[in-house]
This record gives structure tokens, C-alpha cells and sequence, in this order.
């Protein structure tokens, strides 16, 4: 697998007006990255289209990879129930203890600010321990990309985005397919019964239906119309005050600069 960072500006050898599909074929001023490296003072990897980063994830543990993965590891793009766990756990007196972390105002991993580097202050507020063993950057960096999306229509051209996210033949327990609701808005689709039935996955159980806001005033503004694939976290631009870990993002699916991933790695 080599996934293909694409720029976003719409210049030359830019996918064309038909919607090519990013998986497979290489565009000009693109980046070739076959295995990438998730390590801390490290520009976030961005500009790639959700379906590519769903493929990156699920060819970690190819083969002959270099990190030395065995077929008892499975890798793949984290779904919000994973979000959600990881979140919670973070609140827990077993975690930070808190609802509110520290957000990475740059686009380096392991910051709390542009000053601030992983390993080198005493505060670690973007850590989910308060510690320098946590995970971090769960707000700020870059908006991270999750294995969810709304039910796509067959005229929308954001499925082109998602690869084998959204395929029939992808198992269940790799991606959350969300029910849209009666009208076209991302509060009705947010709202739906069949939706709101989920648990667990740091969304609907925290969400006030007044403000239509999550805790902390995290931004809810979840996937309608053709952006309906979905980012956590929120990034390190932008309106700072409802960026937060239970915070959800509307999104195409296309390759932007703010747009970013991490894998799970699961082992038997």
C-alpha cells in the first residue's frame, strides 16, 4: 500500500472535476509514504483523503512490515466507539481525571503549544494520564478522521473519497454506518432514534439538545449532505473555544491540510 498525499489548492495534476478515485493512482506533487512513522515532533500526516488513511491503517500489518507486526495485530482507522473508550477512560479517575485537555495549538504531535515539546515541560495537558505515558493529542493538531459516516446517497460525489471505507465488502467491525434523519440537517441526522441508540461512543450521551452542543461546549455539527464522513478532536485552527475530545466534524472525506489519522492497533 502507498497512499498518495495529494495539495489542495486544485493545481496541476489535481483528481479532475469527474471525481477520481485517490486510491491507486499517483498524482503529480504528490507524497509516496508506504509505511509512515507515528512518533512525537512530527508534523501530523494531513492531505489525504479518508479512504486513503482507512487503507494506511489496515496495511500496517502486512506482511513483512518493519514494525514487526504479527497476523495477531490488527490495525485499522479507530472507530468512535474507540474514540470514546479511550476518551472516557481518559476522564476517569484512572486516566487524567478531567473533561478538559489541553489543546495542541500547533500542528506538531506531543505539543501543548508552539513552545512546548513533548518530553521537555513538567505539564503534560495534552496527555490522557497528565503524564508523558498517555496519548495525546486528542484536541487540536489536526481534526482526526474516524471510521463513521451517514449513509451516502448514490448521487453524491464524497463516496469517490471513501475508498473501501464505505464498501459492501469491508467487515462491519472496521466502520459505523450512521441513519439519516427526516430532514437534510446535520442536527435532524445527529438526532435520528436509530443514532441516538448508540452508547459509548462519547457523542449522543453527552450532548445537549438545547445548545446543541456537547460537554465542555465542544462543537457537535455532525455529517448531512455530501460531508458525511466524520473528524474528532478538532484542529489547531479555527474557533478554539468548542474544540474539544467530544467534539464531532462534518466532513468530505477530501484531502486537506487539517485533516489528519491515527491507527489502533489491537492485539489477540
Amino acid at each position: 500500500m502507498v497512499y498518495t498525499s495529494v495539495p489542495t489548492d486544485g493545481g496541476e495534476g489535481y483528481p479532475n472535476a469527474k471525481n477520481e478515485n485517490y486510491y491507486g493512482p499517483m498524482t503529480k506533487n504528490s507524497t509516496k509514504i508506504k509505511y509512515p512513522a507515528f512518533m512525537a515532533e512530527r508534523t501530523c500526516y494531513n492531505h489525504i483523503s479518508i479512504g486513503d488513511a482507512f487503507d494506511l491503517c489496515r496495511h500496517l500489518t502486512d506482511d513483512n512490515n518493519p514494525y514487526g507486526f504479527t497476523s495477531r495485530v490488527d490495525s485499522h482507522l479507530p472507530k468512535n466507539s474507540e474514540w470514546g473508550a479511550v476518551v472516557y477512560l481518559a476522564c476517569s479517575k484512572y486516566g487524567a481525571s478531567r473533561t478538559d485537555f489541553a489543546e495542541n495549538n500547533s500542528t506538531f504531535t506531543g505539543r501543548w503549544d508552539s513552545q512546548d515539546k513533548w518530553g521537555e515541560t513538567i505539564n503534560f495537558g495534552t496527555s490522557t494520564n497528565s503524564n508523558i505515558s498517555g496519548i495525546y493529542d486528542l484536541v487540536g493538531g489536526m481534526n482526526e478522521m474516524v471510521a463513521g459516516y451517514l449513509q451516502p446517497n448514490e448521487s453524491e460525489a464524497s463516496k469517490n473519497f471513501g475508498g473501501r471505507l464505505i464498501s459492501l465488502n469491508t467487515e462491519e467491525r472496521y466502520k459505523s454506518e450512521y441513519a439519516r434523519g427526516n430532514e437534510e440537517i446535520h442536527q435532524s441526522n445527529f438526532l435520528n432514534e436509530q443514532n441516538m441508540r448508540r452508547l459509548g461512543e462519547a457523542l449522543w450521551e453527552v450532548h445537549d439538545t438545547v445548545t446543541n452542543k456537547q460537554w465542555n461546549q465542544d462543537l457537535c455539527s455532525f455529517p448531512s449532505g455530501s460531508s458525511f464522513y466524520m473528524c474528532r478532536g478538532g484542529d489547531s485552527g479555527g474557533n478554539h473555544s468548542d474544540t474539544g475530545v467530544f467534539g464531532v466534524y462534518l466532513y468530505t472525506g477530501f484531502p486537506y491540510f487539517n485533516r489528519g489519522f491515527r491507527a489502533v492497533l489491537v492485539c489477540e
